[in-house]
């Protein structure tokens, strides 16, 4: 009775991992840049890191199963019933690297100064941010845009602006995200339960401000390009005009 309790409970955590993070990735993918898959906030990696600093390595089919299902369902991709092989191996891949990069941080902190993820002090802050939060994104980051140069979603000169993107954005996801995860739900109650007010409140309005400033600028350039188009537009019709009238 003991092993099949923890064999449900196990499923169940899973499941809530993959479905917290799909959630998270499809509100991320709203700003998002073509080809829809490197967005300047990507709060889904700090809830993959989230999961298994607090559950363990065993939550990883959860990120991959939820990974998985946010990319394949990019907009613009085929429909799933028309899928192949090679419109499978796209999103897997992804996937993966999300996967191992979720576990190379949780690895990461276990051999830290501060295992129990407490935060507590500078030196711990600062390791988490420069070694957890900018290292470790480099994962998913290279193995991601190295996929979608591979399958031809993306040509080599943009994959430097493209990987950018995706680096600065699982950076910040695993640098907000995973301290409010923890501000929330983190144990013991000593260590995170005054923090979910003086912690998780400004680390959440960070997260709205940043993904707000983002979509104000990722308007204004798309304004920019439409009255581009349209002047370029209005020049080659008086070009038109003036030969056509000659």
């Amino acid at each position: 009775m003991g092993g099949s309790t923890r064999i449900a409970t196990l499923i169940v955590l899973v499941l809530i991992t993959a479905v917290a993070y799909f959630l998270a990735a499809k509100l991320a993918l709203v700003f998002a840049i073509p080809p829809g898959y490197a967005t300047a906030v990507w709060p889904a990696a700090g809830i993959a890191l989230a999961a298994l600093l607090k559950f363990g390595y065993r939550l990883w089919p959860g990120v991959l199963l939820g990974s998985f299902a946010a990319n394949i369902t990019v907009p613009g991709s085929e429909a799933l019933s028309e899928l192949g092989l090679n419109d499978v191996a796209l999103p897997l891949a992804i996937a993966s690297g999300a996967t191992l990069q979720a576990l190379i941080g949780r690895w990461l902190v276990a051999q830290s100064s501060d295992p129990t993820f407490a935060l507590l002090k500078m030196d711990g802050i600062l390791r988490f941010v420069i070694l957890i939060g900018f290292v470790t994104s480099l994962t998913s980051s290279v193995i991601g845009v190295g996929s979608l140069v591979t399958a031809g979603m993306i040509s080599l000169d943009d994959a430097p602006f493209n990987w950018l993107n995706w680096w600065v954005g699982d950076s910040l996801g695993i640098i907000l995200m995973t301290p409010l995860v923890y501000a929330l739900f983190g144990q013991p109650q000593d260590n995170w339960g005054w923090r979910r007010s003086r912690v998780g409140i400004p680390l959440l309005a960070a997260l709205v401000a940043g993904a707000g400033v983002f979509q104000w600028v990722r308007s204004e350039e798309e304004l920019n390009l439409r009255e581009s188009f349209a002047d370029r537009t209005r020049v080659v019709s008086d070009v038109l005009e003036r030969h056509w009238v000659t």
